[in-house]
């Protein structure tokens, strides 16, 4: 799970400090105002409050009376951007954002906030983009570094990717996130070593990143350290016990080490947390075909096909688990189907040929 470092405008979180230094847990209304600049600044304030609880709509609400009595309030258009992204309303967002830049064409946080929604969106072109802009204004805005590092990382531009982290580490050594994006980028390049490096290190910084934990586990495990890895899912779940990635990233470990009942559990542990999570059906599949027990495996594998009816693994898998099982015609199926959704490329695309000219002179539909 990538993380992306956001940034709201800080003069409204010093007027939170204030609330919470004076104890006032309740946004003052009904104040007559000396001026309608002072009426605006009240509603924003009390948006900014209610931003902050998570109560994005009443911020909304208050952001709009605050546009209404000055519709030149540049940080109240960034900040209902802020509150409409958070409802994942990107579209809203991006309009508000666009607002706040006519006002104001150098302000580097609507950019960056901007390029966020775009990033979500998967406009990664128009994110980096903007997180260009926010650069030409602030050379130092090392969230900028950051984000547009994630737009080149997701666009499978690792080399760009990892020179964005190491100007966002140059300017700021203790961003964490940064060690752990730049740690995903080694991830993929299969530079297992240099990614558990970056991982020690955002954990050195902040020892309760449960990814990063997440992470490293699957360096080790790509390294073959199983119980290394094992190790880091223990601790990923000790921060958070509902964190069903990090039951299926041990179940694997537990799978490859041959302890099938362990795997087991904890692939029944994820889908208890997510009942939708293909990957925990299709990999507890695996388990109860290694144990021979092929009619709970196949039936694992048509839950997971339920749920993402493209997943290449599992018809190869439910075609392997129904020849073991003799049921021939659902072999044969599950092999058409698997050649056809999966990539050209894949190496086991001649297997499934080959098996399906076998079994076609086993049984012809």
């Amino acid at each position: 799970m990538v993380l992306i470092e956001r940034k709201k405008v800080l003069f409204w979180i010093a007027t939170f400090t204030l609330f919470l230094v004076t104890g006032c847990t309740t946004v003052e209304r009904g104040v007559k105002p000396e001026t309608a600049k002072e009426a605006a600044e009240s509603y924003y304030y009390s948006g900014s409050m209610y931003y902050i609880l998570g109560e994005y709509e009443l911020a909304i609400s208050d952001y709009n009376k605050a546009l209404e009595i000055d519709p030149t309030y540049v940080d109240a258009y960034n900040d209902r951007g802020l509150a409409y992204y958070d409802l994942g309303e990107y579209e809203l967002a991006i309009s508000d954002y666009n607002k706040a830049l006519e006002i104001n064409p150098e302000y580097a946080d609507a950019y960056i906030n901007r390029g966020l929604a775009y990033y979500d969106l998967g406009k990664y072109e128009l994110a980096i983009s903007d997180y260009n802009k926010a650069l030409e204004i602030d050379p130092t805005y090392v969230d900028a570094y950051n984000n547009r590092g994630l737009a080149y990382y997701y666009k499978g531009e690792y080399d760009l990717a990892i020179s964005d982290y190491n100007k966002a580490l140059e300017i700021d050594p203790k961003f964490a996130t940064a060690y752990y994006n730049r740690g995903l980028a080694y991830y993929d390049l299969g530079e297992y070593e240099l990614a558990i490096s970056d991982y020690n290190k955002a954990l050195e910084i902040n020892p309760e990143y449960a990814d990063a934990y997440i992470n490293r586990g699957l360096a080790y495990y790509y390294l073959s350290k199983y119980e290394l890895a094992i190790s880091d899912y223990n601790k990923a779940l000790e921060i958070d016990p509902e964190y069903a990635d990090a039951y299926v990233s041990r179940g694997l470990a537990y799978y490859d080490l041959g302890k099938h009942e362990l795997a087991i559990s904890d692939y029944n542990k994820a889908l208890e947390i997510n009942p939708k999570y293909a990957t925990a059906y299709n990999n507890r599949g695996l388990a109860y075909y290694y144990k021979g027990e092929y009619d709970l495996a196949i039936s694992d594998y048509n839950k997971a096909l339920e749920i993402k009816p493209k997943f290449v693994d599992a018809y190869y898998n439910k075609a392997i688990a129904c020849e073991k099982a003799k049921y021939f015609k659902e072999a044969l199926e599950s092999y058409r189907s698997f050649i056809k959704y999966a990539s050209p490329k894949d190496p086991d695309i001649q297997v499934a040929q080959q098996r399906i000219k076998e079994l076609e002179e086993i049984f012809i539909p």
